[in-house]
């Protein structure tokens, strides 16, 4: 994958506007690729670790959309601009940081595994355990990490740390 640069200006005038810049704020560049951060937005079914990250801290939104054409060399992807609006505390009520992403790391650690597997194998207990804290949460232990909702990896985080399933050594 190359470098492509932005040529299109009116394009970069309407980036500036739409993101309301001043000189405190922090500006992340990333160019064309697979769209991995777009895709983070429409939620589960594509979700992946970073999704679950920028929905539980901000509030994402696509200001626009760019074609290849505005870059040279033209990408062979669409690009999007992407806002992400801090929030003041976490979108969902979770347990803690640590244990709240211990639980989605181990969710995310097995590829195209179960959930009642991935989070037994990811936290160190058996899959009755992990099971179990599954069925509290009142989520399917044969779906996928990347099918859960925000609002089910927090029941899941929660339903983990009264199970004592912390991950730790």
């Amino acid at each position: 994958m190359g470098q492509h640069f932005l040529k299109d200006r009116s394009v970069l005038a309407k980036i500036a506007a739409a993101l309301e810049l001043s000189r405190a704020d922090h500006v992340l560049e990333i160019g064309p690729g697979q769209g991995v951060l777009t895709r983070e937005l429409a939620g589960p079914g594509a979700m992946s670790m970073l999704g679950v990250s920028t929905q539980l801290f901000t509030d994402p939104s696509i200001v626009m959309r760019v074609p290849p054409g505005a870059f040279n060399p033209p990408p062979k992807v669409d690009s999007a601009v992407v806002k992400l609006e801090v929030l003041s505390k976490p979108r969902v009520a979770i347990p803690s940081e640590d244990q709240f992403f211990r639980v989605v790391r181990a969710g995310f650690g097995t590829k195209r595994k179960q959930l009642a597997n991935s989070i037994a194998h990811g936290l160190g207990v058996t899959k009755d355990k992990s099971s179990a804290a599954l069925a509290q949460a009142g989520v399917d232990g044969t779906r996928r990490a990347e099918e859960l909702t925000l609002e089910e990896w927090s029941r899941l985080a929660w339903a983990a740390e009264g199970a004592g399933m912390s991950g730790k050594a």
